[in-house]
């Protein structure tokens, strides 16, 4: 083995398990250990899995941000999983079909998949998950797609009246849902799926074997603290805002894990790299920028993979409400994103004028590079009076990579009269700065941006991002045009009426520029030699397959 290989004893770990066990269990019932004895064994490996920030909750109704989402995956379960290419796989379920009529979607479930606890998945569990997911009587965050359901309101995901969302148990192993509409299809397979995970419907059974009331559920920090879930790893331990420790599941129905604990641990991002080289960190659940990957791709002590196929984006997001309209358009058409790419990413990349996938049917990469047109369209802006020529476009970044994309920026909007200044600060702080529009004369007024975003194939998450969750990424986008064009995507029914949804919101896109998309870059992460065949890429999909990794020797 690899001499920063690391284990845990047996004894530390067996009474970390019996302090983690949830009131619906019993210890004997619980997963006691990997495939494998604690010899060196690679059943018995254990792996150290960087994040970026800490997760936030293990209460699946509260999943919001992606480290969040990615430690949840491991621990539950859902129907289907994405790898990084957006293609569907089984996960939950064996198999799938629509109706003739796309309002009714069956699916097979997996009958070896099993809870934590040993007690098995069923179709009533799912429908048990749906309908708390889609309650109205508690508030909460993550509604797990149920807005598609027929009698759930498609604007909240919450149910219209009580035990209304239609879902059904066709039997033990057959799972229905019913629609409130004919959706795209694959959209929603893609999306709407990818936020819902499974819950365990014994757990919720009060003495009497009557189940809790959602309240209740909701409430129930014995279980949430310590949750029974049917994923690849179960619940073990965690350190608040630090690390939490899970143990791989050996009856996983896709197939055991090949480690024996897995460690999601929150490090340091600027010294990622020097974690994986001093044995402590064995994969990373976040990307490298260019700059620090091609420091060491000659290192044998540290594999460094890049994207085959560019998705991570480039963004300047707007305050919709501080930069006018003529203002976002000259920065859009008077960057030199060609410049930028080859400068800053090594050409590690394509130019990318919109937030749509490159690759996806119907989608224009317009020219738009034009400083002249930009130039002019400061100058209408300024005699309008919504801009004026000491007004100055505060841009927020959060590391050096940004910073040195932000410099190059300046200089090219300086020649078309727009004044940048440059901020450095945490992305907590500049994201809730620009959420809450703080004013003139605050330490924290940003009127943009630079962001990365881990861009998908699937244009409803993206059309999303304006149409629903404009407001908590801080883009104050007010205009309404971009409603009726997310609700027809959603809608589309052939591939001619998808793109032309595509070319309706490019449109909208140009003329409204909400956020200047710069470019879209093959990223690049890293593991330990410890590893491989592990899907680095896959975090905007919130979905890392741990049972298809590989553990060597």
């Amino acid at each position: 083995m690899f001499k920063h290989a690391k284990k845990l004893s047996a004894l530390a770990l067996s009474m970390a398990l019996a302090l983690s066990l949830a009131a619906c269990s019993t210890p004997a019932e619980q997963n006691q250990g990997g495939n494998g004895d604690d010899n060196g064994s690679t059943a018995a490996q254990t792996i150290i899995f960087g994040l970026s920030k800490t997760w936030e909750t293990l209460k699946t109704t509260e999943f919001i941000n992606g480290a969040t989402h990615q430690v949840g995956s491991q621990i539950f379960d859902k129907l289907i999983y994405l790898d990084e290419s957006n293609t569907v796989h089984p996960r939950g379920a064996d198999s799938w079909e629509w109706s003739e009529d796309g309002m009714t979607l069956t699916f097979h479930l997996n009958q070896n998949a099993t809870w934590h606890d040993g007690e098995k998945v069923t179709a009533e569990d799912y429908v048990f998950s749906y309908k708390f997911y889609a309650t109205n009587e508690v508030q909460f965050q993550n509604r797990a797609g149920t807005k598609y359901l027929a009698g759930v309101d498609p604007s909240t995901g919450i149910e219209t009246g009580t035990d209304t969302a239609e879902v059904v148990a066709v039997d033990e192993y057959t799972l229905e849902l019913h629609m409130n509409a004919p959706y795209n299809q694959t959209s929603y397979m893609a999306s709407a799926l990818n936020s819902f995970y499974v819950l365990p419907e014994h757990c919720f059974l009060k003495d009497d074997g009557t189940l809790m009331s959602d309240q209740e559920i909701y409430d129930n920090a014995e279980y949430w603290n310590a949750p029974i879930g049917s994923g690849p790893c179960s619940y073990v331990s965690e350190v608040a805002d630090s690390s939490i420790t899970l143990q791989a599941d050996p009856d996983y129905h896709l197939g055991a894990p090949a480690f024996g604990t897995l460690i999601m641990q929150v490090i340091d991002t600027s010294t990622a790299v020097d974690k994986i080289l001093s044995g402590d960190v064995d994969i990373l659940g976040f990307n490298l920028s260019t700059e620090v990957a091609e420091q060491y791709l000659d290192n044998d002590k540290v594999i460094i993979s890049k994207e085959t196929d560019p998705s991570t984006q480039v963004n300047l997001c707007f305050n919709n409400k501080r930069v006018p309209t003529k203002i976002r358009q000259a920065v859009d058409r008077g960057i030199n994103k060609q410049d930028i790419l080859d400068k800053i990413y090594s050409g590690n990349g394509v130019v990318n004028n919109s937030i749509i996938y490159p690759t996806y049917p119907g989608y224009e990469n317009m020219d738009i590079y034009n400083p002249e047109e930009a130039a002019a369209l400061v100058q209408e802006a300024i005699a309008e009076g919504d801009w004026s020529a000491d007004s100055k476009l505060i841009i927020g970044v959060v590391n050096t990579t940004g910073e040195n994309a932000a410099i190059l920026i300046k200089s090219q909007l300086a020649e078309i009269g727009i004044q940048v200044e440059i901020k450095q600060d945490e992305m907590a702080t500049i994201q809730q700065a620009m959420i809450t529009d703080l004013g003139e004369g605050s330490d924290y007024q940003y009127s943009a941006a630079i962001w990365t975003l881990g861009a998908t194939y699937i244009p409803s998450k993206m059309l999303g991002v304006f149409a629903l969750y404009s407001d908590s990424l801080f883009l104050h986008n007010e205009t309404e045009e971009i409603y009726p064009i997310y609700e027809a995507y959603l809608t589309a029914q052939t591939a001619e009426a998808d793109a032309a949804v595509i070319a309706d919101f490019q449109a909208w896109e140009h003329e409204n520029v909400p956020q200047c998309t710069v470019v879209q870059y093959g990223a690049y992460s890293a593991t330990s030699p410890l590893v491989s065949n592990v899907d680095l890429f896959n975090t905007s999909n919130f979905n890392h397959a741990s049972w298809l990794w590989t553990i060597n020797d």
